[in-house]
């Protein structure tokens, strides 16, 4: 039997990490991945689900990463933000995106896994949130930027995702491959070569609610009772088809 997750309807989410998770490039506010996932995930619950998008641009997973000290390192880092910005807000549900920018900045991932490691074990210590890990996104502009951010490249993203994938597995954690998603598609990435545009945003998010409610049957609860008392439209529409047709 596939593992159930969740069976209970999710409460509290947090989303932590980088500028994409904060919903740059996206128009509105309602646009960004974060937004459209709690939709979903609202949607097919009988409650709706609160949460708290901890995204902040220029993110790292430390102070070990290479660019840290970069006057465009988004501060604190995840490992200096994790336990107020999400294990203190009590969520039961996590979804964590990092690895974007150490690729860009060159951070080895050995030096990268280690820290996210640290901070998986601890939310997985003082939490029992299922936890979603997001790997790197689809980009375009991997040498548009100063030197410090245009270390990568497509074969290390692979790597990074690869590795990421591999770590979420062993640790028991969903894992959200956005980068197929995102089809490696030009034109969902905004004109920044970074960001995701209003598209781009949208396959993500329904990437990472795939994954959710495909290994959470509590997403489930609400089509089955609502499948109750089903009053047959769709058998209805065929009819007025064959009729039409004089079969």
């Amino acid at each position: 039997m596939k593992k159930d997750y969740c069976k209970e309807p999710f409460k509290y989410m947090v989303a932590i990490g980088d500028s994409i998770t904060m919903g740059a490039s996206a128009t509105k506010r309602e646009y960004c991945w974060v937004y459209r996932l709690a939709e979903l995930i609202s949607e097919f619950q009988e409650n709706e689900i609160e949460f708290f998008n901890a995204g902040i641009g220029g993110n790292l997973i430390s102070r070990r990463s290479y660019a840290y000290n970069d006057k465009d390192s988004g501060k604190p880092s995840g490992l200096e933000r994790f336990r107020r910005d999400v294990i203190c807000r009590k969520p039961d549900l996590i979804v964590i995106s990092y690895g974007l920018n150490d690729l860009r900045c060159g951070t080895p991932i050995d030096i990268f896994l280690e820290d996210f490691d640290i901070m998986v074990k601890e939310i997985q210590k003082e939490t029992k949130a299922i936890i979603v890990v997001v790997n790197t996104y689809f980009i375009t502009g991997y040498k548009d930027y100063p030197e410090v951010w245009g270390q990568a490249d497509i074969e290390s993203t692979h790597i990074y995702n690869s590795l990421l994938q591999d770590y979420s597995k062993a640790n028991g954690l969903l894992y959200a491959d956005v980068y197929s998603a995102q089809g490696e598609a030009n034109w969902v990435v905004a004109g920044d070569g970074v960001h995701p545009n209003n598209l781009g945003h949208l396959l993500i998010a329904n990437k990472v609610f795939e994954v959710i409610a495909s290994n959470c049957s509590c997403l489930s609860v609400k089509a089955y009772k609502e499948a109750v008392g089903y009053s047959g439209w769709a058998d209805e529409h065929e009819s007025s088809l064959r009729n039409y047709c004089g079969i």
